[in-house]
């Protein structure tokens, strides 16, 4: 399996162990000089990227931030939420050129190691317990570069709204820090988790899930 690390400005091109070290910059010019790389131009926020087969995944780094959430409580009109999230990771697989599968994770530090673990977000709309993202008629230009598929599968899960038809996964993972939060039993958990800023929600303990390299070993490994 050959895996591509980004750190703090230094590409790693691993298959098992190390086999290259470059600065990013050098790296970059290598691609535009080389046609014969088996490695592509990676889309921005790509920290790792994995291919085994016909198969390619790419994990994509968003620092913490503010983000507003659409959900529509048992059939309820929608309601906006605006909430804090942690470092988050979407974990994006194609197999050939057509999307397979995407994954949503949490951590409170920034990933710098493929055996860091992941967390699974107190979210609706992911299966357990992988924290697969149910996508419901998600479609991308088949013309469309890597790129622009998976900005546009990160754009359409924001846009999304939220609802209840994976609740039961949803309120098993709510961390403690958030349901201690709540003032009375009508208040949603996404009403108290609005409380939280961008401090705080990084210090709230996630359920742990697995390491990125045994998520990688997942996807990839299935036939």
């Amino acid at each position: 399996m050959e895996i591509i690390e980004i750190s703090e400005g230094i590409v790693e091109l691993k298959e098992v162990s190390t086999v290259r070290r470059v600065k990013l910059t050098d790296f970059k010019n290598a691609l535009i000089q080389s046609s014969g790389l088996r490695t592509p131009i990676l889309p921005k926020g790509v920290i790792f990227y994995a291919s085994k087969d016909y198969k390619k995944a790419y994990l994509i780094e968003q620092e913490p931030t503010m983000v507003k959430v659409l959900y529509a409580h048992n059939g309820a009109h929608s309601k906006e939420y605006t909430l804090a999230f942690p470092y988050h990771y979407f974990l994006i697989l194609f197999e050939n050129y057509a999307f397979e599968k995407c994954f949503f994770y949490f951590r409170n530090q920034r990933l710098n190691s493929s055996e860091d673990k992941l967390f699974t977000p107190p979210i609706p709309n992911l299966h357990s317990p992988d924290s697969a993202v149910c996508l419901g008629d998600f479609r991308y230009s088949v013309t469309a570069e890597a790129p622009e598929k998976i900005n546009s599968l990160i754009g359409y899960f924001f846009a999304s709204t939220f609802n209840t038809d994976l609740n039961q996964f949803f309120r098993e993972k709510i961390p403690k820090q958030i349901a201690l939060l709540k003032q009375n039993q009508e208040e949603h958990c996404f009403d108290t988790w609005q409380r939280l800023n961008l401090e705080n929600v990084c210090s709230v303990e996630w359920f742990p899930y697995q390491s990125l390299s045994r998520c990688l070993d997942n996807v990839l490994e299935k036939e």
